[in-house]
């Protein structure tokens, strides 16, 4: 059996680790952006709840809904806003990531890469 030799010039060297580092951080900024958009759905879902609270609270006072259909309005509201300190938790340390991430690398690994990506 012959071996096998493969050589990584610096170029491929600094491209596959700006590559690494670029990828990272497209992968953060997508979970920032879930995120984001999960912090908008408790928020609807939190005045929601506080409009069905309102409702809630006029059929009661109208004898339509039941102490029941109260107590269910009211525990609706903490509920959903014990779910928001995690998310906003989530969030701010996603939008940390990118200070983290070793954007200095992948800076001089672009400003250092002399040769275009070859095609495959």
């Amino acid at each position: 059996m012959e071996k096998c030799t493969v050589t990584v010039t610096p170029v491929e060297n600094r491209h596959g680790v700006a590559l690494a580092a670029v990828a990272e951080l497209a992968q953060s900024y997508m979970q920032l952006r879930g995120t984001q958009n999960l912090l908008g759905i408790v928020k609807r879902n939190l005045r929601i709840a506080e409009e069905n609270e309102e409702l809630v609270n006029t059929r009661f006072a109208n004898g339509i809904a039941t102490t029941l259909d109260l107590a269910q309005a009211r525990a609706q509201q903490p509920t959903i806003a014990a779910t928001l300190p995690p998310l906003r938790s989530r969030e701010a340390e996603l939008r940390r990531v990118p200070k983290t991430v070793e954007s200095s690398q992948v800076v001089l690994a672009l400003r250092n890469h002399t040769v275009a990506p070859k095609n495959m």
